[in-house]
């Protein structure tokens, strides 16, 4: 009969964090792809919003009309700039769990080979 080994605890405590680090890296990945799907919706508003305005300005415009595209568009912009912060803030988060699970991984394995 084999001995068991005698740290089985820290090996099962290094599989539950590495487990663990794994779900919260799904997770910063989901919020990840939800920050970036929602700035490309922004980016094609913004687009499809210019490409109303060029067939409405083809036929005259007042220029309350320019004014409030203007700051209309001011607004989109801004919006945009604000979800390319949160999109980078969201990157940031994904290499930070990346790099934990890194660790969390290089130590079950650490625990793992002195089990066999």
């Amino acid at each position: 009969m084999s001995k068991p080994f005698p740290l089985q605890t820290l090996l099962d405590l290094a599989r539950e964090s590495s487990d663990a680090a794994a779900a919260q890296l799904g997770v910063v990945n989901g919020h990840d792809r939800d920050m970036q799907k929602r700035l490309q919706l922004l980016l094609e508003y913004r687009s499809e919003y210019t490409a109303r305005l060029a067939r409405v300005a083809q036929v005259g415009m007042h220029s309350v009309g320019w004014r409030n595209f203007r700051e209309f568009i001011y607004k989109i912009d801004a919006a945009i700039e604000q979800q390319r912060y949160l999109v980078a803030a969201a990157r940031r988060q994904v290499e930070t769990g990346q790099r934990h699970w890194n660790a969390q991984q290089r130590r079950l394995k650490s625990f793992d080979t002195l089990s066999q």
